[in-house]
């Protein structure tokens, strides 16, 4: 009789879910499914969800975060849901391979790759396209331009990189985002969330003034640490730069 329950669930579920747009709510339910053990249910609306949140406004950044960590976790609990995460994940690896891959397919790739843990596979990956693929290189490369950095993978960054100015100024913006949300938001706002951005916004800057100064770009080190320093008071991003022709 639960099997019975159990298949009527899930054609009532997917048959109301396709007339509606994917929100947040849909992850709620997800993890009611985990809390109530029903995984197959879980990984089945993970699966649902990956692709119709493709198409619904608002979405993609929840998709290729919050959804991603949902699914890791249910893989915990139910090992099948990580095999179709890594499905998915090498479905895009073979486009990308073949020369068919576009930039939401390396996207998926490598976020998902982030949630594994197995963020060498995309550098490969990138490394390989540039090899191959030199122009879709260059359409992704921004997808993959903080773990290349990260990793010091400096030989493919001097490659791409185009313009560290407004690499700078994309990183200043995310912060005046985060501070315009606790402006407006200030019940939701919290110390340890601004702290978190502040701190992100001082160490991804240094790292970006670090590969500057390895790439032998000074003059654009020295500009982006002006600006910083005059932006964001941080006695570790002042030190970032010691000496200045």
């Amino acid at each position: 009789m639960k099997r019975i329950y159990s298949a009527i669930f899930v054609c009532s579920m997917f048959s109301n879910l396709a007339f509606a747009e994917v929100n947040s709510e849909d992850l709620n339910n997800i993890r009611n499914l985990v809390k109530n053990e029903q995984y197959e249910l879980a990984l089945q609306k993970h699966v649902w969800f990956h692709e119709e949140s493709k198409s619904s406004s608002g979405m993609a950044g929840v998709r290729l975060s919050y959804a991603l960590s949902a699914w890791l976790k249910l893989g915990d609990k139910y090992p099948p849901a990580l095999d179709e995460l890594r499905k998915i994940r090498d479905n895009n690896k073979d486009k990308m391979y073949s020369g068919t891959g576009t930039f939401n397919n390396f996207h998926d790739l490598s976020a998902i790759n982030r949630e594994l843990g197995e963020e060498t596979q995309t550098i490969e990956l990138f490394s390989v396209l540039s090899e191959r693929f030199p122009e879709q290189a260059k359409s992704f490369y921004h997808a993959v331009e903080d773990l290349l950095i990260q990793k010091q993978e400096f030989k493919l960054v001097k490659m791409y990189m185009e313009d560290p100015i407004f690499k700078y100024e994309s990183l200043r913006y995310s912060l005046e985002q985060s501070l315009s949300y606790d402006r407006k938001n200030p019940d939701s706002s919290s110390k340890v969330s601004r702290d978190y951005n502040n701190n992100r916004f001082v160490e991804e800057t240094i790292k970006l003034i670090n590969a500057l100064l390895i790439l032998d770009k000074k003059l654009e080190a020295i500009e982006i640490h002006s600006r910083a320093t005059s932006y964001f008071k941080s006695e570790k991003l002042k030190g970032a730069l010691v000496s200045t022709p």
